[in-house]
């Protein structure tokens, strides 16, 4: 097991543990709770009690005063965020719902515990004989649980690392698409602390410049880095501090011992071994067994009834109920699918799924897919609400909404997509110059292009200039280049010249005001040149603009009804390959030890997210107790607990993904093995 595989927290389940010879008395015993309380006046505020639904904000402090956590987006937007700090900006600001609880935290177990989990749990004691519009200083910290397997609790890193000057990406790899290729002169983040800068293309392979983002010192989670410059590489030195707190992902821990080449951190408490303060404020109570607006008691015991009929259909021991989810309105983890259409505040169309509104949709929008101005997906956008954002704004939009209902919200641009920001706003040389005649080693020669070297052969040295070999003697190849002075090259970037002034080679780039520019994982557009230097604006289009989204409901599926699925597990490694190619699904074999925590945290928690439980359906599903039967282990090179491998329809492997996946990260592999075969991942 490995604590770096860690990422994401606790998925939270409200599980009512039953057997079918028990159902009457649960239904007796939860009549009960809504006739004790029946008739209560709230005229005047009430303490909170066991039970209640309390939504609250908090901003919790370490010892040191500095923020942990918090859902005040004043308080979120105004704390600094880095790799040394413990806070991390939450995906929205707002208040949360809990349930108060006397002894909330010590349902929170596990060998890896979200210390922002754990917190909630916390002020779900701490909210208990509090009242609305309250606000409360907290104060509450955790032990260290002593008897954790060390391997769970500590982890061991290096203080010294080595970064090479050069890196070599083959051409194929670099680009997401045949269209874009990379520039000389582009620059990107290859890693916090260095930047790469693409300094030559040849043969199907893109030179990389490795060098310092800003300055030597820079920040990682385990402290300040110092860079050192040496001939061929570069010596990074880490300077942690003894006693400090590091997070990985949701995980706080300390440092517990520095020597001239590992640090040792200690995970053993949820905490960070801190004193946390948290500063509550009390927005709204609903008292246990009130009927709420939503629901009356009658619409609450039909939920449990079906549930507990469904449950006992499917010969299952556990229900899932949720008594806040409204049936009739979207609510976060509804699958929904809508309408829309965007427009900016001069009333231009940039995204739609109507046909009607496509002629007026941008011809440099993001909904289009091709160079011929046609936009592809024209049909109702399928998501999970507060887990996919297809459209910046668009879960702000749905919220609420009913079957049926079409409304219009004006969405701002720190609600959408940001404002402009200048870091993202970069510039690069109009003129690159090379070599008529460059001279490198036949081991060089290949390395650069898989192939010996043959005299005459011709070879790419940049997406506009190629070379031949003009010479071998003994291990030295001369290559010359191959330029037309004058010759001008137009491609979707602009206009580029070739100039040839005595050995050395010009290459002059005109580029088109509004071109793309990708880079790495970025694409950008030219904003301007001055023939000496050109600008790419990488922030996404729709930046600093106020939107508009008029969209309609049409389809619901509430978040219950997608995780009282349960997955299909097949008995028979035979069967479901068989199974595959008959329904020409792919297939997703997990193989996992009984033993080994991070297996069952993938089997029990990763595979019951919503996100992968709304495309199950999908994929034919098989697990095996690889440990167990050594062959699967052997047969597909395992080298890790939980391993999962993805075949397509013929059970060829299309990826094998070792150690544990998050969520997030297992869906998006999943995906890949879809491509466009549904019409719920197309609009994803």
């Amino acid at each position: 097991m490995n604590l770096k595989r860690f990422v994401g927290g606790l998925n939270e389940k409200r599980l009512v543990k039953m057997k079918p010879m028990k159902k009457k008395l649960l239904i007796c015993l939860i009549t009960m709770s809504f006739i004790l309380v029946a008739g209560c006046s709230r005229v005047t505020p009430k303490p909170i009690k066991p039970g209640d639904t309390v939504q609250l904000t908090y901003t919790c402090r370490n010892q040191n005063g500095e923020v942990v956590s918090t859902v005040d987006e004043k308080t979120g937007r105004n704390t600094p965020s880095s790799e040394l700090t413990v806070f991390v900006p939450p995906l929205s600001y707002g208040p949360v719902s809990l349930i108060a609880q006397e002894n909330a935290s010590s349902q929170i177990q596990g060998p890896f515990i979200d210390f922002e989990d754990l917190i909630r749990a916390k002020l779900a004691e701490k909210v208990i004989h509090l009242k609305k519009d309250q606000e409360e200083q907290v104060t509450f910290s955790v032990p260290t649980d002593e008897e954790k397997d060390p391997g769970d609790r500590y982890l061991s890193m290096a203080r010294k690392l080595k970064r090479d000057k050069e890196k070599i990406i083959s051409l194929s790899r670099f680009p997401k698409s045949p269209e874009e290729q990379p520039m000389p002169g582009m620059e990107f983040m290859i890693e916090p602390g260095f930047k790469a800068r693409v300094s030559r293309i040849e043969k199907g392979q893109v030179y990389l410049a490795v060098i310092p983002a800003n300055g030597n010192i820079y920040d990682t989670f385990m402290g300040k880095a110092k860079i050192i410059e040496e001939a061929n590489h570069y010596n990074v030195e880490i300077m942690p501090k003894k006693g400090a707190t590091v997070r990985i992902g949701k995980l706080l821990g300390n440092i517990t011992e520095v020597t001239d080449e590992l640090v040792k951190m200690d995970f053993g408490n949820p905490l960070g071994n801190q004193t946390l303060t948290c500063d509550v404020k009390i927005e709204e109570i609903v008292e246990s067994g009130s009927p709420s607006d939503q629901f009356t008691k009658q619409e609450v015991m039909e939920k449990i009834n079906n549930a507990i009929s469904d449950a006992e259909a499917k010969g299952q021991t556990t229900i899932n109920i949720n008594l806040g989810e409204d049936p009739k309105k979207v609510q976060n983890g509804d699958l929904v699918k809508a309408d829309f259409t965007v427009s900016d505040e001069k009333g231009e169309v940039w995204y739609t799924t109507r046909e009607k509104d496509a002629r007026l949709i941008q011809k440099d929008s993001p909904a289009f897919k091709n160079d011929t101005g046609k936009q592809l997906v024209l049909t109702p956008s399928q998501f999970v609400v507060g887990l996919d954002d297809p459209v910046a704004g668009l879960q702000q939009a749905v919220s609420d909404m009913e079957m049926g209902q079409r409304k219009i919200v004006t969405i701002p641009p720190e609600k959408a997509y940001g404002n402009v920001d200048p870091l993202k706003i970069k510039q690069f040389p109009c003129i690159q110059t090379s070599s008529r005649q460059t001279k490198m080693s036949s081991g060089e020669f290949i390395k650069m292009t898989g192939l010996p070297p043959v005299l005459h052969e011709k070879v790419t040295l940049n997406p506009y200039l190629e070379a031949e070999i003009s010479e071998l003697n003994g291990d030295e190849v001369i290559l010359t280049a191959i330029a037309e002075d004058g010759k001008v090259i137009e491609d979707k970037l602009g206009k580029t010249s070739i100039h040839i002034k005595g050995d050395t080679v010009y290459l002059t780039l005109t580029p088109e005001i509004g071109a793309e520019f990708p880079m790495n994982d970025r694409i950008g557009r030219v904003v301007n040149t001055d023939g000496i230097q050109f600008t790419v604006d990488f922030n996404h289009p729709l930046a600093g603009k106020t939107l508009t989204v008029d969209i309609n409901l049409v389809e619901l599926t509430k978040a219950s009804t997608i995780m009282s699925k349960e997955l299909p597990w097949q008995p028979d490694y035979g069967f479901a390959l068989d199974m595959a190619t008959q329904e020409h699904k792919p297939m997703v074999l997990i193989l996992y030890a009984s033993w080994c925590g991070w297996s069952q945290k993938l089997l029990h928690e990763v595979l019951n997210d919503p996100r992968i439980k709304m495309i199950q359906d999908q994929f034919v599903w098989m697990k095996i107790d690889s440990d167990q039967d050594k062959a699967f282990y052997q047969e597909f090179k395992q080298e890790s607990f939980p391993t999962i491998v993805l075949m397509n329809p013929e059970g060829e492997i299309i990826n094998k993904l070792q150690g544990f996946q998050p969520a997030d990260t297992l869906r998006g592999e999943l995906i890949k093995c879809l491509g466009n075969q549904t019409d719920l991942i197309s609009h994803l």
